[in-house]
């Protein structure tokens, strides 16, 4: 391949160039390529598709956030709920001893000797009712 230089064209002043690869400013005409309308269609349909894909796609990251919240607080709920439920096991746990504590034999024939001044009898004797009269009906 070779190279072949070529000489430059003579500016004059007050001429114009003999060759020039862009017209002046002046010259210029202001064109613009002009879409065929189903061109515009499609690209209309394509950002309004877009646009609500978007907005779906967001829509559903939000709700998924707003669900992750719901989960995280009823987790809460339910953990606050379990440790009043160890408390109050805990609670009744203890009262079932106390309440074993309070029926002991032991404690009954204390209780009936020192408050209530019963004593153990050396014999038991059992009484038998007199039979119902006619009148007594």
């Amino acid at each position: 391949m070779s190279l072949v230089i070529l000489p430059r064209p003579v500016e004059r002043p007050g001429e114009a160039p003999a060759w020039s690869p862009r017209p002046a400013p002046s010259q210029r005409r202001h064109l613009r390529v002009v879409p065929d309308r189903e061109h515009a269609r499609r690209r209309r349909l394509t950002r309004a598709a877009t646009a609500a894909l978007g907005l779906a796609v967001a829509a559903g990251l939000m709700a998924i956030v707003a669900l992750h919240v719901l989960l995280a607080q009823g987790q809460v709920n339910v953990d606050r709920l379990e440790k009043r439920v160890a408390v109050q096991e805990q609670r009744q746990q203890q009262l079932r001893l106390d309440v074993a504590a309070l029926e002991a034999p032991q404690r009954v024939v204390a209780v009936a000797g020192e408050r209530l001044g019963m004593v153990p009898v050396d014999q038991v004797r059992y009484l038998t009712p007199p039979p119902p009269s006619v009148l007594d009906r």
